[in-house]
């Protein structure tokens, strides 16, 4: 039987010992970025923080991930994304990754530097910027493992379904206008229409909210937080942006032609039907969170709320029959 992993910072205080940009020396964990849900998603997966020490080269940002975090993504994925977004310059340079530990260490962001908000982002040339970025990482070379957001919805729905069952044990909250079964048979639809449809291949973020989008003073940006990336239809990235970024139709289509050149129909449905899927997602691993003792607590219970709620009511408002036979 695999033991249990130790707590984050346990793990953190090990991988900063063997870590060869504090060799000899004695870093200094600095205060952990809050795990927040609502109103946006942030430090939720991971204990990070910033980890100094006199006579190091320079501080770093750590990523210490908690047990189960990632599943079914894996440490291993997280860490070759890692390494390649810093290596294009789309991201923050990956210094080191402690496998054993599940540990990854950054490279700390320039001074000025800033986590993006709505506000900012909704900005013409912020919203481009994050666009081009999201479009320079789709360019880059496959990565290692492929993973539909169909494969994804089925496994988290498979997991989640004993769970949201009348009279179960670990009974879970689910609310949302559409049943889940529902839901989950709508996110089906989906998938077979865009598998007969034919989709692109690339690496993607996979982790499209704001909150993963620094800005520094001049109106550059990178992106963070590639744990979840894999190789699968760009515009699934693009589906999952519009839902910070995107209140209107014409927005919708100001951000296909910011990504395609030209105002497209059909990437427009496809962009609003991902956008149903990655509610979906996300409002899935909001309750699988509540399952794990190293991550649960009543924030994921609102969060998952406020996803299979938006997805419901996306059904309807995008006419999802209807974009089915535009793609």
């Amino acid at each position: 039987m695999t033991p249990h992993p130790a707590p984050a910072p346990q793990r953190l205080s090990r991988a900063l010992t063997a870590a060869r940009h504090f060799a000899g020396l004695d870093p200094a964990v600095g205060p952990a970025v809050p795990a927040i849900s609502m109103p946006m998603h942030m430090g939720l997966d991971a204990l990070s923080c910033v980890v100094t020490a006199p006579g190091a080269a320079s501080a770093v940002f750590a990523k210490a991930f908690h047990a189960g975090a990632l599943d079914p993504f894996t440490f291993a994925g997280a860490a070759e994304a890692a390494g390649r977004a810093g290596a294009a310059a789309v991201a923050p340079r990956l210094l080191e990754a402690d496998a054993q530990q599940q540990v990854l260490l950054f490279e700390p962001a320039p001074d000025g530097v800033r986590m993006a908000l709505a506000r900012d982002a909704q900005k013409p040339a912020v919203k481009a910027a994050i666009v081009a970025a999201k479009k320079r990482w789709h360019r880059q070379p496959l990565l290692t493992c492929d993973l539909s957001p169909f494969e994804l919805a089925r496994d988290y729905a498979a997991r989640l379904e004993p769970h949201l069952a009348p009279g179960s044990a670990t009974a879970l909250p689910y609310k949302g206008t559409v049943p889940f079964a529902g839901l989950t048979e709508w996110i089906g639809r989906i998938g077979a229409a865009l598998s007969a449809a034919g989709v692109d291949r690339t690496p993607l973020h996979g982790e499209n909210t704001v909150s993963n989008v620094l800005l520094d003073p001049g109106g550059a940006i990178l992106l963070v937080d590639f744990d979840r990336a894999v190789n699968a239809d760009p515009l699934y990235d693009l589906g999952a942006l519009s839902l910070d970024l995107c209140r209107t139709e014409e927005e919708r289509m100001e951000l296909v032609e910011m990504y395609d050149g030209r105002p497209d129909a059909a990437l427009l449905a496809r962009l609003k039907l991902y956008a149903i899927v990655d509610d979906f997602l996300w409002g899935c691993w909001a309750l699988l969170a509540e399952l794990n003792p190293a991550m649960n607590g009543p924030e994921f219970f609102k969060y998952a709320s406020n996803r299979f709620l938006r997805a419901s009511h996306n059904l309807g408002a995008f006419d999802v029959a209807l974009l089915v036979g535009k793609i």
